[in-house]
């Protein structure tokens, strides 16, 4: 898809929520719209801190095995 986007963490292996829901919420700002969210794992704890700062910008989310723990 032309109009996707990865958001890569700067350190992917040490789960980080509030740095991870920044980088992600970055990411929502800079788009042209609102977007759908596709995320896994930690990522959809990440991801939907940062839709709750941002609801706007979101369209909606496809969340893939959620982490069921913060750290």
């Amino acid at each position: 898809e032309p109009h996707a986007r990865r958001v890569d963490q700067a350190d992917a292996t040490t789960p980080d929520l509030p740095r991870w829901a920044d980088t992600v919420a970055a990411a929502l700002q800079a788009a042209h719209g609102p977007v759908w969210i596709v995320a896994h794992s930690f990522g959809c704890l990440a991801a939907m801190a940062a839709a709750a700062q941002l609801p706007a910008a979101v369209a909606g989310a496809f969340l893939v095995a959620p982490a069921d723990q913060i750290g």
